[in-house]
């Protein structure tokens, strides 16, 4: 058995909507994470009817839907004031998340800080930390986990684990912004952390571009992260995450499946000794 099986952001695919299981599947993938979709379209992932459809084509064509991320975050703050339009609406996205995950037996809710929510004071850590550990409360009871994506540093990811003292809180690992928010080493990243990652997207990118160059032909090191999550010991999903069908990776002159389909043949390629593969 493999021991990392790979995936597709949904929101990175040129398919999306549940039709993207029978791409996944197409392109010779186990999993997709999931979008919860827009608060300005109610979170369409909240519906049961459009959960349904998701979890049969999965069942389908054999994927695996391995989380749901609370993408909306980036501009619904969780470090804005208690009481704000805003606030309100990034708590409610993280409520209609779990309770989504919970019908659709999702094992983990991604939460990210990037954007307006984003990390810049002791106040913003404490405003995140706190919603972090809200979320690990209501997904506790039935198993699901709750990971941190951030733009922190090692030692701040450490004291974010322990402050909100929460066994199902992970950190959710990415080989690119670690260095593009920070200029941080995501290679170094990965043996400091450890086991306390759980999922992983990767992408590439030159200076100051996310998500627009295939893995290993940018400036992010992802061989050495790879070389990093084998050392560890990883096993789990990795999710690829380049934007594909958008600038500056595809100016309308590519093909955004084509492209896919190279960054799937890369990844697959550098884990193959790690996976047993010949």
């Amino acid at each position: 058995m493999k021991k990392v099986m790979f995936g597709l952001c949904e929101w990175s695919s040129p398919v999306q909507g549940p039709y993207v299981c029978r791409f996944a599947k197409d392109m010779g993938l186990d999993g997709v994470e999931l979008a919860q979709g827009d608060y300005e379209r109610s979170f369409p992932l909240s519906n049961p009817y459009i959960q349904d459809i998701y979890l049969e084509e999965a069942a389908r064509n054999g994927i695996a839907l391995t989380a749901i991320a609370v993408n909306c975050l980036d501009y619904y703050g969780m470090t804005k004031p208690d009481g704000s339009m805003q606030k309100k609406a990034a708590v409610l996205a993280i409520e209609k998340a779990v309770e989504a995950a919970k019908r659709m037996r999702l094992p983990l809710v991604q939460i990210p800080a990037f954007g307006e929510s984003a990390i810049h004071s002791e106040e913003d850590f404490r405003s995140v930390a706190a919603c972090l550990a809200y979320a690990c409360r209501l997904a506790a009871e039935d198993g699901i986990t709750v990971a941190s994506e951030n733009a922190l540093s090692v030692e701040e990811d450490l004291r974010l684990l322990e402050e909100v003292a929460c066994p199902n809180l992970k950190i959710y690992m990415d080989t690119q912004n670690p260095y593009i928010n920070k200029g941080y080493s995501a290679p170094e990243m990965i043996y400091a952390l450890g086991d306390k990652i759980c999922e992983v997207h990767v992408k590439d990118g030159k200076e100051g571009e996310l998500s627009a160059a295939l893995l290993g032909q940018g400036v992010t090191s992802f061989y050495e992260s790879v070389e990093a999550l084998c050392d560890i010991g990883y096993t789990g999903y990795v999710h690829l995450e380049n934007f594909y069908e958008r600038q500056p990776m595809n100016h309308c002159d590519k093909d955004a499946v084509e492209l896919l389909r190279k960054d799937i043949a890369i990844l697959k390629e550098s884990f193959r000794e790690y996976n047993g593969d010949t």
